[in-house]
């Protein structure tokens, strides 16, 4: 190892405090625990990203195969933007996972997956780039599947399914760039080789572009970007908030490097696979656009916007509708509530008081026997009202 060792921190903090948080199961110390652990980790970055750039060699193989850090001009971008965001969504994910069941979990897999990200951003190399993108689709798949629904499973499988296959094209390139450039570490204008290039031109503009396509994976381009609809509705909306906002970046940082340090713009410009990339950008761009545009209602816009659907504001509905006694529709929408997220406390806590409202205890006694049989995650209050509605029964 040389260089300097704080760099390494922000990709070991995260690890450190998950693995506490995973283990802390009063609420409000797991909440400080989340809150400190994000605090350090962007007070941390941005300390680092605010001096000299400094590089760290984790561990050198060869002069083409090693794990180094390095804070560039981009790193120090996407880092201080990726901590910044990091730490807000936490705040907000606080508030909405008391009413989700495993909440430690989900924070143990939030925190890790900050790791991946900065251990993404600060890559010097490629072999540094990629094992670091591997591991951030590996410690995501966790907050897709947190709900345990076999919807969320299967999203979670088309995830990985997709997310893999991408970074199966991505190293794909690395191989043949590991031949083609004088380096694989990032450089500005890139790194190829001209000489060796000469003759293979074509060759490396297809490399170029399967490269592209499956980094852009990541970032939802089209024509890989089916998981996305899948996946983020399914998704806790904390998960769903980071995956959308943060997780899609971590395939642009990719293209970026690929494209400015390692072909270079003056081998890629004018040529079709820079046609191509901006055509499937565009694509991607409109399609998205027109979905969202079809919609007479702006929820369902929305879902077409950010691919979720927040559980929170139905239940905000649903308790509107109990205050102005619209039983009827309270109750159609409870139905939907808990038939989409089965396992949330929140849908069923409404459902008991509808069911109080009506004054219907059958109602009650079902209620009560499908939390259980449901396995629903209960906070300390939903703990409290369910013990109160057992013993009205007995």
């Amino acid at each position: 190892m040389n260089g300097s060792v704080l760099l390494l921190l922000p990709m070991i903090l995260p690890f450190i405090f998950g693995l506490i948080i995973g283990f802390q199961k009063e609420e409000k110390q797991r909440n400080i625990l989340v809150f400190i652990a994000m605090a350090v980790e962007a007070a941390l970055v941005w300390y680092l990203c605010s001096g000299e750039m400094q590089t760290f060699v984790l561990w050198r193989i060869s002069d083409r195969l090693a794990l180094v850090y390095k804070t560039d001009g981009l790193a120090r971008f996407f880092a201080c933007l990726i901590s910044t965001i990091w730490l807000i969504a936490a705040v907000f994910s606080m508030e909405y996972m008391k009413h989700e069941h495993k909440p430690a979990r989900f924070f143990m897999f939030y925190t890790f997956s900050l790791a991946a990200l900065m251990s993404l951003c600060f890559s010097e190399n490629m072999m540094t780039m990629y094992l670091s993108y591997e591991f951030m689709t590996i410690l995501t798949a966790p907050l897709v599947i947190h709900t345990g629904t076999p919807e969320a499973t299967r999203a979670g499988l088309k995830y990985l399914g997709y997310s893999f296959f991408g970074a199966g094209l991505g190293l794909m390139g690395f191989f043949f760039l590991n031949t083609y450039c004088r380096t694989t570490i990032f450089m500005p204008g890139g790194t190829l080789d001209m000489a060796m290039v000469a003759g293979h031109e074509n060759l490396l503009l297809v490399v170029f572009f399967l490269m592209a396509l499956g980094f852009g994976c990541k970032a939802g381009m089209f024509p890989l970007h089916a998981w996305l609809p899948t996946a983020h509705p399914v998704a806790p909306s904390p998960a769903s908030a980071v995956l959308s906002g943060i997780i899609t970046k971590g395939g642009i940082i990719a293209i970026i490097r690929v494209t400015y340090y390692l072909f270079g713009v003056d081998f890629l410009r004018g040529t079709w696979a820079q046609t191509a990339l901006l055509v499937l950008s565009i694509v991607t761009i409109f399609m998205g656009s027109m979905l969202a545009y079809k919609e007479k209602l702006l929820k369902k816009r929305l879902e077409n916007l950010d691919g979720r659907r927040s559980c929170t504001l139905e239940c905000r509905l649903a308790d509107v509708q109990l205050s102005l006694a619209e039983y009827d529709r309270a109750e159609k929408t409870l139905e939907e509530l808990t038939a989409r997220w089965p396992q949330r406390e929140a849908p069923w806590m409404l459902c008991l008081r509808l069911a109080a409202a009506l004054r219907d205890g059958e109602a009650i006694q079902k209620t009560l026997r499908q939390i259980e049989e449901k396995e629903v995650y209960l906070s300390a209050k939903g703990r409290e009202i369910v013990r109160f509605w057992q013993g009205k029964q007995q």
